[in-house]
């Protein structure tokens, strides 16, 4: 699962010279946390937030004085240019899902701009990444089967389920056609983990694969 299937597209973006007040208004109006920030040629420059807005507005409170924060003058900050966050971190949309969550977890991010080449093609949240999670189970393994089902002779005839996210397949017992059936299970959104067991023995425990397989971490 890759950035280009859980991100938000076409992103909405504003220019650093928009009014504070105008992005404000650009942001409840999609109803988004973020926005990538571009110039006249559609580079990227930073990223605008609801937290950059709030913070202007806790600034510019005089009930502040009473918790002894000193108050900030904000008169200058008229534009996006003056608030937005320079330091962005882009990630380009062929990266797999799990190394942007990983990201994001780990550099405490709730947005990052997604990127093809210097283009802004998208935008993925945490709420994207949970949106692709709690797909239900029934529709992974739907999505799953018609994947494999489209080349029989390449991917081999499998039977697929789906438990909590993870898809068990069942036959073909060739190495490369599961290395290949792996792969296009973990195209699909909400996959977590990817299993084998034999189909020969249904009575039989399933055999596992490595547990390093089925982690959302290894996804992609």
């Amino acid at each position: 699962m890759k950035a280009a299937e859980i991100m938000s597209s076409p992103v909405v973006t504003v220019h650093p010279g928009t009014l504070v007040k105008d992005a404000a208004r650009v942001l409840v109006s999609h109803a988004i946390g973020a926005a990538p920030v571009v110039d006249d040629d559609g580079t990227l420059v930073g990223i605008v937030s609801e937290a950059d807005f709030l913070r202007l507005e806790r600034d510019d409170d005089p009930r502040n004085a009473a918790r002894r924060i000193e108050p900030t003058d904000n008169s200058g900050f008229t534009t996006v240019g003056d608030v937005m966050t320079r330091d962005v971190l882009a990630l380009p949309d062929s990266l797999a899902a799990a190394e942007i969550a990983r990201t994001m977890l780990e550099q405490a991010l709730k947005h990052v701009p997604i990127v093809r080449g210097s283009e802004v093609v998208g935008i993925v949240s945490r709420r994207d990444i949970l949106r692709a999670l709690v797909r239900t189970d029934a529709d992974i393994r739907s999505s799953v089967a018609k994947l494999l089902d489209t080349e029989p002779t390449t991917y081999g005839r499998w039977d697929v389920e789906v438990a909590d996210g993870v898809v068990t397949l069942a036959e073909p017992v060739d190495p490369f056609r599961r290395h290949l059936a792996r792969i296009v299970a973990h195209t699909v959104p909400g996959v977590l983990g990817v299993r084998f067991r034999d189909g020969a023995s249904p009575n039989a425990a399933p055999a596992l694969g490595p547990a390093t397989d089925d982690s959302y971490a290894n996804a992609g």
